[in-house]
């Protein structure tokens, strides 16, 4: 489904919805330009999109475990791939971690703007899955601390009292 035809989807579901998807759209584009600014080399793009598919990863573990997390990230590879058909494939040999390995490799041979494309897509496709999961409200708690956090910073944890 192309993302004209999601948001079209969402706003028939309620306006609310349909400009917090846009919103979140938005957000993970800029959170990703800011971590490629911020990085040097040819590769930067392919690297901050699995860097960020790894700190979604850390963040969600501790709720869903790592077969969870690998789950959800096999699963936004495969939805994503009908866009984007560069990842077909990649979702294939996943069960218990989410390795992005093959993501970085396959990114590495796009050029910038097509792997920042497709690394939106698949955030996008990721963080779309997880809300239909958990629910937008625990989505946004869970992954909050993401999207301002420079790129050196570890994920934030939950306090243990």
């Amino acid at each position: 489904m192309s993302a004209a035809k999601r948001v079209w989807s969402v706003a028939l579901h309620g306006r609310r919805k349909f400009w917090v998807e846009g919103q979140t759209a938005h957000r993970i584009a800029a959170v990703l330009a800011n971590r490629i600014r911020s990085q040097a080399g040819a590769d930067s793009a392919a690297k901050c999109v699995a860097s960020l598919c790894e700190d979604i990863g850390i963040a969600l573990t501790p709720i869903v475990g790592p077969r969870g997390v690998a789950a959800l990230y096999k699963r936004s590879l495969f939805l994503t791939s009908h866009e984007h058909p560069v990842l077909s494939g990649l979702h294939e040999g996943l069960h218990t971690t989410m390795d992005v390995s093959r993501l970085t490799t396959t990114l590495t041979a796009l050029s910038e703007a097509e792997a920042n494309t497709v690394g939106t897509a698949l955030l996008q496709s990721f963080y779309e899955l997880l809300s239909s999961l958990v629910g937008l409200s625990l989505t946004e708690r869970l992954l909050s601390s993401l999207w301002d956090r420079p790129l050196s910073d570890p994920p934030a944890l939950e306090p243990t009292a």
